[in-house]
Parts: C-alpha cells; structure tokens; sequence
C-alpha cells in the first residue's frame, strides 16, 4: 500500500515533468489532475482508518470468546457458526490489506 508521504512526493514528481506551455491538456485534463490526488488521499486515509477499526473489533471479539469460555468451559468459538465465519472472514480481510 502507498504512504500518503510516497503519493505526496510520486505527485510531485509527476508534476514537474509536465510542460504546461507545450502540453495538451485541457481544462478536463487539468481539473482530473488537480482533485484526484486529494480524493486519492482520502481513500488511503479511510482505508487506514477501516482497517485499524476492524483491527479493534476483531480483538474484542476474541476477548468476548474468551470470557465466553470462562463461563462456560464446553463453549467452543468454532462451533459457533456465524460469530466464527466473521471471524475468519475478519482475520482474512486483516492480511490481505496488510499485504497490499
């Protein structure tokens, strides 16, 4: 996954290679350039932000596993169906974005 620091500086080094007196670009072109940065930078911020709050959630679930079998030792989470399946679920959607 790109840093908000490595867009920040591929952006800049994108920009100074365009000669804006010679070049083709249109208003169309132009405005493309000027506000898909910052809606990229939002996504990656969000993106972030997502993830350490499914981060968050996953830890609580496991800690509600945990006091579950406190309270009753015949309790086993991977028989529990759903709540399980969202587990995984969660624990693959972990690794793959930290992968990316």
């Amino acid at each position: 996954m790109i840093t908000v620091k490595e867009f920040k500086a591929e952006q800049k080094h994108f920009l100074s290679r365009i000669n804006f007196g010679k070049s083709y670009l249109d208003g169309r072109s132009i405005r493309f350039m000027n506000e898909v940065p910052g809606k990229l930078l939002t996504c990656i911020k969000q993106r972030r932000s997502l993830l350490n709050t499914c981060k968050a959630q996953h830890k609580a679930i496991d800690i509600l596993f945990t006091m579950l079998i406190q309270k009753n030792k015949k309790f086993f989470p991977s028989k529990s169906g759903q709540p399980w399946k969202a587990i995984q679920q969660g624990n693959r959607a972990i690794k793959d974005a930290e992968a990316e």
